[in-house]
Protein backbone atom coordinates (compact mmCIF):
# COMPACT_ATOMS: atom_id res chain seq x y z
CA UNK A 1 0.00 0.00 0.00
CA UNK A 2 1.37 3.53 -0.92
CA UNK A 3 0.49 6.53 0.74
CA UNK A 4 0.49 9.69 -1.61
CA UNK A 5 -0.62 13.57 -2.25
CA UNK A 6 -3.90 13.02 -4.44
CA UNK A 7 -3.62 13.79 -7.72
CA UNK A 8 -6.69 14.90 -9.79
CA UNK A 9 -7.01 11.42 -11.40
CA UNK A 10 -7.89 10.32 -8.09
CA UNK A 11 -11.10 12.78 -7.87
CA UNK A 12 -14.12 10.15 -9.14
CA UNK A 13 -11.80 7.11 -7.10
CA UNK A 14 -12.53 8.81 -4.24
CA UNK A 15 -15.69 9.99 -4.74
CA UNK A 16 -17.26 6.51 -6.17
CA UNK A 17 -15.42 4.97 -2.80
CA UNK A 18 -17.64 7.65 -0.82
CA UNK A 19 -20.92 6.36 -2.90
CA UNK A 20 -19.16 2.67 -1.80
CA UNK A 21 -19.79 3.71 2.19
CA UNK A 22 -22.22 6.28 2.57
CA UNK A 23 -24.72 5.89 -0.78
CA UNK A 24 -23.85 8.86 -2.52
CA UNK A 25 -21.11 10.46 -3.41
CA UNK A 26 -20.03 13.33 -0.77
CA UNK A 27 -18.55 16.57 -1.81
CA UNK A 28 -16.86 16.56 -4.78
CA UNK A 29 -16.33 20.12 -5.16
CA UNK A 30 -14.83 20.28 -1.59
CA UNK A 31 -12.61 16.82 -2.65
CA UNK A 32 -12.03 18.50 -5.81
CA UNK A 33 -10.54 21.32 -4.03
CA UNK A 34 -8.57 19.81 -1.71
CA UNK A 35 -6.38 17.77 -4.19
CA UNK A 36 -5.90 21.26 -6.22
CA UNK A 37 -4.37 22.88 -3.47
CA UNK A 38 -2.27 19.43 -1.98
CA UNK A 39 -4.63 18.84 1.44
CA UNK A 40 -5.31 15.54 0.27
CA UNK A 41 -4.01 11.90 0.74
CA UNK A 42 -4.93 9.10 -1.15
CA UNK A 43 -3.70 5.18 -0.18
CA UNK A 44 -4.08 3.10 -3.19
CA UNK A 45 -3.84 -0.52 -3.25
CA UNK A 46 -3.38 -3.23 -5.65
CA UNK A 47 -3.92 -0.05 -8.36
CA UNK A 48 -6.99 1.43 -6.62
CA UNK A 49 -7.94 3.90 -4.23
CA UNK A 50 -8.92 2.63 -0.85
CA UNK A 51 -8.72 5.46 1.54
CA UNK A 52 -8.40 8.89 1.25
CA UNK A 53 -7.77 11.83 4.04
CA UNK A 54 -8.51 15.83 3.78
CA UNK A 55 -7.27 18.32 6.20
CA UNK A 56 -7.28 22.21 6.58
CA UNK A 57 -4.43 23.59 8.15
CA UNK A 58 -5.60 26.62 9.17
CA UNK A 59 -8.55 25.53 11.85
CA UNK A 60 -8.01 28.76 14.47
CA UNK A 61 -4.44 28.01 13.64
CA UNK A 62 -4.42 24.31 13.66
CA UNK A 63 -4.38 21.45 11.79
CA UNK A 64 -7.91 19.77 11.04
CA UNK A 65 -9.13 16.20 9.50
CA UNK A 66 -11.80 17.25 7.19
CA UNK A 67 -12.57 13.88 5.59
CA UNK A 68 -11.38 10.26 6.10
CA UNK A 69 -12.41 7.70 4.53
CA UNK A 70 -11.03 3.98 4.31
CA UNK A 71 -12.69 0.82 1.72
CA UNK A 72 -14.95 -1.30 4.14
CA UNK A 73 -13.44 -4.29 3.68
CA UNK A 74 -10.07 -2.87 4.51
CA UNK A 75 -10.81 -1.23 7.67
CA UNK A 76 -8.58 -2.13 10.62
CA UNK A 77 -5.16 -2.98 8.72
CA UNK A 78 -3.65 1.19 10.11
CA UNK A 79 -4.92 2.47 6.60
CA UNK A 80 -6.27 4.98 8.61
CA UNK A 81 -3.48 5.17 11.67
CA UNK A 82 -1.05 5.88 8.62
CA UNK A 83 -2.91 8.44 6.77
CA UNK A 84 -3.58 10.65 10.37
CA UNK A 85 0.46 10.52 10.90
CA UNK A 86 1.12 11.60 7.36
CA UNK A 87 -1.53 14.51 8.06
CA UNK A 88 0.15 15.03 11.37
CA UNK A 89 3.57 15.89 10.05
CA UNK A 90 1.92 19.03 8.87
CA UNK A 91 0.98 20.26 11.73
CA UNK A 92 3.06 23.87 13.41
CA UNK A 93 1.91 23.37 16.67
CA UNK A 94 1.34 19.80 18.03
CA UNK A 95 -2.11 19.85 17.66
CA UNK A 96 -3.80 17.85 15.33
CA UNK A 97 -8.23 18.18 15.48
CA UNK A 98 -11.05 16.10 13.52
CA UNK A 99 -14.68 15.26 14.15
CA UNK A 100 -17.70 13.34 13.73
CA UNK A 101 -21.20 13.09 13.56
CA UNK A 102 -22.35 11.71 17.13
CA UNK A 103 -24.08 8.66 15.73
CA UNK A 104 -20.80 7.47 13.62
CA UNK A 105 -19.97 4.68 16.06
CA UNK A 106 -17.25 3.27 13.66
CA UNK A 107 -15.70 7.13 13.54
CA UNK A 108 -15.76 7.45 17.30
CA UNK A 109 -14.13 4.10 17.82
CA UNK A 110 -11.53 4.52 15.60
CA UNK A 111 -10.32 7.78 17.29
CA UNK A 112 -10.67 6.97 20.60
CA UNK A 113 -8.69 3.72 19.57
CA UNK A 114 -6.22 6.18 17.67
CA UNK A 115 -5.63 8.60 20.74
CA UNK A 116 -8.12 11.34 20.10
CA UNK A 117 -9.74 12.49 23.33
CA UNK A 118 -13.23 14.25 23.06
CA UNK A 119 -12.79 18.27 23.17
CA UNK A 120 -16.52 19.48 22.81
CA UNK A 121 -18.97 19.66 19.85
CA UNK A 122 -20.82 21.72 17.38
CA UNK A 123 -24.93 21.81 17.29
CA UNK A 124 -26.54 23.80 14.70
CA UNK A 125 -24.58 22.93 11.55
CA UNK A 126 -26.57 21.89 8.37
CA UNK A 127 -26.63 18.54 9.58
CA UNK A 128 -29.52 16.17 11.46
CA UNK A 129 -26.80 15.41 13.88
CA UNK A 130 -24.27 17.12 16.52
CA UNK A 131 -20.52 17.38 15.20
CA UNK A 132 -18.41 15.94 18.23
CA UNK A 133 -14.49 17.73 18.10
CA UNK A 134 -11.86 15.44 18.76
CA UNK A 135 -8.08 16.45 19.87
CA UNK A 136 -5.20 14.39 19.65
CA UNK A 137 -1.17 15.77 20.59
CA UNK A 138 1.27 14.80 17.41
CA UNK A 139 4.82 15.67 17.75
CA UNK A 140 6.76 18.48 16.22
CA UNK A 141 8.45 17.54 12.96
CA UNK A 142 11.94 18.57 12.70
CA UNK A 143 12.13 21.88 10.07
CA UNK A 144 15.73 21.98 9.11
CA UNK A 145 15.52 24.98 6.80
CA UNK A 146 13.33 26.78 10.05
CA UNK A 147 16.81 25.98 11.61
CA UNK A 148 18.97 26.85 9.15
CA UNK A 149 16.98 30.37 9.20
CA UNK A 150 17.50 30.76 13.18
CA UNK A 151 21.15 29.75 12.99
CA UNK A 152 22.69 31.41 9.78
CA UNK A 153 26.29 30.13 9.96
CA UNK A 154 24.66 26.63 10.03
CA UNK A 155 23.86 27.21 6.72
CA UNK A 156 27.30 28.47 5.88
CA UNK A 157 28.83 25.82 7.41
CA UNK A 158 26.56 23.29 5.30
CA UNK A 159 27.09 24.82 1.77
CA UNK A 160 30.97 24.88 2.83
CA UNK A 161 30.60 20.77 3.62
CA UNK A 162 28.75 20.46 0.61
CA UNK A 163 31.74 21.71 -1.54
CA UNK A 164 34.24 19.87 0.02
Amino acid sequence: MEIRIARPNDLEPCINLNKALYGKGKWPEFLRQRIEDTRMYVTEHEGRVVGFIAFETNFIGCLFISLLSVHAELRRKGIARRMIEKVAAHSKNGKLFSSTEEDNEISIKMHEALGFRRSGYIDNLPQPRREIIYYRDVPLQTDLTMLFSVFPESREQESSRRSI
